[in-house]
């Protein structure tokens, strides 16, 4: 083994005993320790996301990119349905977040519009829990759309980058990590008398395996091309 592999084993090594030790606080701890499980990981996905994804500039970019591009999971593109449907509600425009959200606002007639057709295709706000289809993919959804007598495409078009706001992973950035950041809770874990209860799609679990996975990549992917970390992309 060379000086550079060296080098490198080493860095992914730290990055690996690092995760492990934000997971190992699941099984030390239970459920009383799941905040801040959740906000050192969501820390772990920014410091990932600035390291590997070099030419993104600010701070949500790097992080959607990451789980959504470079996992190469197509779970982190899916919309969350029931978000959608409730985002004016249940607090979520009084966070630090919000601001991004209000100005949807601009677009609401379409949103209500489209809204009571998705009702009629996926169900409500009970029923999309019950029946599986709360999370979509974007092309799903529009195709959907068109299928039930929704032709115009220039609203499609407009609304298909509306619900970008409403994909899993940027649920997960502003009512996850911004909000544990800037303001010291998480909309995505309850609070109750036994600790804390996950209760969204994207699980400290999930986080904790696709993070390790892009690290196994990656590392390969520097040692096969002898490159450092920081000049090597996935």
């Amino acid at each position: 083994m060379n000086e550079k592999e060296h080098f490198i084993k080493a860095c992914f090594g730290n990055w690996r005993e690092y995760l492990d030790k934000i997971y190992r606080l699941k099984s030390e701890k239970g459920n009383y320790y799941l905040d801040v499980i959740f906000i050192a990981l969501c820390c772990f996905i920014d410091e990932l996301s600035h390291f590997l994804v070099q030419q993104r500039q600010g701070a949500k970019k790097p992080f959607l990119d990451l789980l959504q591009n470079v996992s190469k999971d197509d779970c982190f593109s899916l919309v969350d349905l029931l978000f959608f449907y409730q985002w004016k509600s249940n607090g979520y425009l009084k966070t630090s977040s919000g601001g991004y959200y209000k100005k949807l606002k601009d677009n609401d007639a379409l949103s209500e519009e489209i809204k009571s057709i998705l009702i009629g295709i996926y169900g409500g706000d009970t029923s999309v829990n019950s029946n599986n289809t709360r999370y979509k993919k974007i092309t799903d959804i529009t195709e959907d759309l068109k299928n039930s007598g929704f032709t115009d495409k220039n609203k499609i078009e407009e609304f298909q980058n509306y619900l970008k706001l409403f994909t899993v992973t940027d649920v997960l950035y502003h009512f996850g990590r911004c909000t544990a950041v800037h303001e010291g809770y998480t909309m995505l874990l309850s609070n109750t008398s036994n600790g804390y209860q996950e209760n969204y799609f994207i699980t400290i679990d999930l986080l904790k395996d696709t993070l390790g996975n892009i690290l196994n990549r990656w590392e390969q992917t520097c040692l096969r091309n002898n490159k450092m970390p920081f000049e090597c992309n996935l």
